[in-house]
């Protein structure tokens, strides 16, 4: 079927970009090949030069067809340089597997397959080359070969093409076959969350860093304000390029060559992830799902030590089971991955593992969990919220998201947990607002959200706190707000417990009185042996009207002449009283340790506006035989009188304050 009959198809997919990995063994041609395909030599560095053979990475372009355009990443065969074909896989679209006719399928054609089954590249094409050098006879045995080779592999029923890289025999129809396949992938989401695992890093005179890397999705904009991870380093998007022609906005799955402003070489290395501003989370713990290679040579057991390869990052770390107690080769399995530095990943993400020593590809799988907890073993609920949150729908994640969360979450740490983007978390949260299973925290701040079984934990947490409250100190009107907060299990600031509890005292489940939370039907209650006490402390007070005893002498005086219980001594029942006398008006507090009764302070006031009426001030002295008192309280008094505006004091002397000077 020829490119130019499919113009419907390429419609659909128009302005598709792709990303086509070259794989295959050392010398079968792979960089001959592109070269001859492209017009580019991706053998960039000198040594790869002198060499004959690719070290490190290279990068070309390719218009397949007026709407589909080919990114191309060449990969090193060598099995020295398998880290560095890792680094280039992860976001590869297409697989060219090279095969060269004079050999076959070889070792590193092998783990370069299994790399890609690993990190589920889904589309393919084979390519034998070399085809100059052998029979026709040689090469019909060949393709027989790699067809029964690759008979249980996803390349199973994908084309096979012979060229020659040399004299360009087929290369027509190659690219004609690669435009086909290439027409059958997905576009991708220019929408959601820009992700782009770093690759190549250097300097340009004049320019200043500048980095590379696969657009995995998402899109970039010149003058954009992106973050660096893990290092969480901010820098802005001087310019874009993409295979040297500049541009103003990216999009996924094109290859990209970024110049950075405010960013230092030393600052970012290959591996880093560029993305949004806190739009993912740093973390040295990943949950995962594991599959190991049929072919590897040992058993995945508890803190097995790894290689951990995503993106273009390599880590290393230990593997601990979650739902098993061992992996054996060909199984697959739950595991939480400790790496010894911090990386970032998204949601589904795949990654591959190899042997620590010697470094051979093991398996790989998919990521979970981004930052969880440590985790135990055969944890049952561990493995079921895992399950979910692998195969669940994304309004199934998030509810699950916030069910675990110790605290009501915002859009950013949404955004960073599930990797979705903001229209999309918004368009499922109010869905799931609508079916009554999320509650939206907003009245006094950015929204945040809780799950709908989270607050009704969370609403009978607080009834049992406070009820608790009242048991352990009924004189109290309630408990106050911001010791039940910092009971809470779950996390809440203070508006998000503002308005919980605005909406519980409206459905009549609580009532507040001013910074006190009590339950509807609770009120402060003197019976029994706190009543005897009661009227025993007021007794005392109104005895004693203006040398009444201190707080710390309450005790002594009143359990030495009444005959009250040890228990209520030890309790500091008195103090209790004492507290709820003054909420209800009887006495009033001088200093922390002194109280007086309310018809001491009205007496003494009236003792005052008596003395005013004939003379323009007073002296400490006066007004301590105006109460037939003593200094020790007569001070106090009088300066609590000052701070209520009854008395001014002019250095030795009182004068009435604006309070007594109005009623004189």
């Amino acid at each position: 079927m020829m490119i130019a009959e499919n113009k419907a198809a390429e419609d659909t997919f128009r302005e598709k970009n792709i990303i086509i990995g070259t794989a295959g063994h050392i010398d079968h041609g792979k960089t001959t090949l592109i070269s001859a395909l492209t017009g580019t030599d991706t053998d960039r560095l000198k040594e790869e030069q002198e060499r004959g053979i690719s070290i490190d990475l290279g990068f070309t372009g390719l218009e397949l067809t007026e709407s589909i355009k080919a990114g191309i990443v060449d990969v090193p065969g060598h099995e020295k340089f398998v880290k560095n074909m890792l680094a280039g896989a992860g976001g590869v679209d297409l697989a060219l597997l090279v095969i060269a006719a004079d050999e076959g399928i070889m070792a590193q054609t092998r783990e370069h397959l299994a790399i890609l089954e690993l990190l589920q590249v889904e589309y393919g094409v084979v390519v034998i080359t070399k085809i100059d050098l052998v029979e026709e006879d040689w090469l019909e045995l060949v393709i027989e070969d790699c067809r029964e080779q690759l008979e249980d592999t996803f390349l199973a029923e994908a084309p096979i093409v012979t060229v020659s890289g040399t004299t360009g025999e087929n290369l027509p129809e190659l690219k004609e076959t690669l435009a086909r396949v290439a027409m059958q992938i997905p576009g991708k989401d220019k929408d959601a969350n820009p992700y782009l695992p770093v690759d190549r890093v250097f300097t340009l005179s004049g320019f200043g860093t500048v980095v590379t890397g696969t657009l995995v999705r998402g899109s970039l904009n010149k003058g954009q304000t992106i973050m660096i991870y893990p290092g969480k380093e901010e820098a802005r998007i001087r310019s874009l390029q993409v295979h040297n022609d500049q541009r103003e906005e990216v999009f996924p799955g094109e290859r990209v060559g970024i110049n950075l402003a405010g960013i230092d070489l030393e600052q970012i290395e290959r591996g880093d992830v560029l993305a949004e501003p806190e739009s993912l989370l740093t973390t040295s713990r990943l949950d995962a799902r594991v599959k190991l290679l049929s072919s590897a040579p040992l058993v995945l057991e508890q803190g097995t030590r790894i290689r951990f390869h995503i993106g273009a990052r390599e880590v290393l770390g230990r593997v601990y089971m979650i739902d098993k107690e061992e992996v054996l080769p060909g199984e697959k399995a739950l595991v939480q991955y400790r790496l010894e530095e911090e990386v970032v990943s998204r949601y589904l993400e795949n990654y591959v593992i190899r042997r620590y020593s010697p470094m051979i590809t093991i398996g790989g799988g998919k990521i979970i969990e981004n930052s969880p907890p440590r985790r135990k073993m055969k944890d049952k609920e561990v493995i079921r919220e895992l399950e979910i949150k692998e195969n669940g729908t994304p309004d199934e994640r998030i509810l699950l998201t916030l069910e675990l969360a110790a605290r009501p979450l915002k859009l950013p740490a949404l955004i960073a947990r599930t990797n979705l983007s903001e229209k999309e978390l918004r368009e499922i949260l109010t869905q799931l607002e609508n079916e009554d299973k999320v509650i939206e925290l907003a009245r006094y701040q950015k929204p945040s959200w809780l799950a709908k079984k989270t607050h009704c934990q969370l609403v009978d947490e607080i009834k049992e706190i406070i009820s608790d409250y009242h048991k352990s100190y009924p004189l109290r009107p309630g408990i106050g707000k911001e010791e039940l907060r910092s009971r809470l299990e779950v996390k809440l600031v203070n508006t998000e417990l503002n308005q919980l509890l605005e909406d519980l005292a409206a459905a009549a489940v609580i009532k507040e009185q001013e910074n006190y939370v009590a339950l509807p039907d609770f009120e402060v209650e003197f019976t029994g042996k706190m009543a005897e006490l009661k009227r025993e402390l007021l007794t005392l007070y109104k005895r004693d009207l203006f040398s009444p005893p201190n707080l710390a002498e309450l005790p002594e005086i009143i359990f030495k002449e009444q005959n009250f219980s040890k228990e209520l001594k030890e309790e500091n029942i008195l103090e209790e009283i004492v507290l709820a006398l003054e909420r209800q008006g009887q006495l009033v507090r001088i200093t922390e340790e002194l109280y007086f009764a309310t018809e001491a302070l009205k007496k003494a006031e009236e003792l005052l506006l008596n003395y005013f009426s004939g003379q323009d001030s007073i002296e400490l002295s006066d007004f301590r035989d105006l109460l037939d008192s003593s200094r020790k309280y007569a001070l106090p008094l009088l300066e609590y009188f000052d701070e209520q505006n009854l008395t001014r004091r002019e250095g030795d002397q009182r004068y009435p304050g604006k309070v007594l000077a109005d009623k004189l």
